[in-house]
């Protein structure tokens, strides 16, 4: 579950990074349209998935918007998929699963 980042710090999973090996890494957020983010104008109550150069953390890098998800949407790249479920825009949530390409679901212990 993502939580939308005016949540933050309550909430602590606003952000996912994932790193595959490539020279890009991939940062996928629900991007709530309340709170902080009650404006904003692009993928509003979505799951956006933003690619930056690698680089030292602390560095500065333009980043690139290459998918703005609603519920159902996913998006391929480079080894994995990212598949949105259900948007819950009234808890400010986002179910969102991160799994290897050809990989549809998921074993839950």
């Amino acid at each position: 579950i993502l939580h939308g980042i005016a949540d933050y710090p309550v909430a602590t999973t606003v952000l996912l990074k994932i790193q595959n090996g490539s020279d890009n890494d991939y940062f996928v957020n629900f991007n709530a349209q309340w709170g902080i983010n009650r404006g904003s104008s692009e993928g509003g109550n979505q799951v956006t998935v933003v690619s930056r150069a690698r680089g030292p953390r602390d560095s500065f890098a333009e980043s690139e918007l290459v998918a703005k998800l609603g519920s159902g949407g996913s998006y391929s790249f480079l080894g994995y998929t990212i598949s949105v479920g259900k948007i819950d825009i009234n808890k400010g949530t986002a179910e969102v699963m991160v799994l290897p390409a050809l990989q549809n679901s998921c074993n839950i212990l």
